[in-house]
């Protein structure tokens, strides 16, 4: 039987170097995701200047992929696609990029907005 605390070396060890080495995995991790939305968010931009390539999944705030089995939302490859979501999925889009506290805007066309803006979309 496992005793129920742990040894005194291993606390001594987990503070002084486990956790401290989780804390920097975590901030990686944090620059990771920001780096992946601003290379997918800016590839994107460049697609509305007559490139005429796909656009890029930018991750959500949290890292997820919008397209994932966990969101299950359709992939925003350009203007149109962004254009067709329907108004509950404008919402899971801006939810994604802009958790809360931040508000939700009334309307669907300043949703609308707001997603393209964060996915890079410059396009009318």
């Amino acid at each position: 039987m496992l005793p129920a605390i742990a040894p005194a070396w291993f606390q001594e060890w987990s503070r002084t170097q486990f956790e401290p080495f989780a804390r920097k995995v975590d901030r990686m991790e944090q620059t990771l995701n920001t780096t992946a939305q601003l290379c997918a968010t800016l590839h994107n931009a460049t697609c509305d200047i007559g490139y005429g390539l796909d656009y890029k999944v930018v991750p959500f705030a949290d890292g997820s992929d919008p397209t994932s089995d966990e969101h299950n939302l359709p992939p925003l490859w350009n203007l149109s696609s962004i254009k067709a979501l329907n108004p509950e999925q404008l919402r899971k889009y801006h939810r994604g990029y802009y958790p809360p506290p931040q508000s939700v805007p009334r309307s669907n066309e300043a949703l609308l907005k707001k997603v393209k803006a964060a996915v890079g979309c410059r396009a009318k």
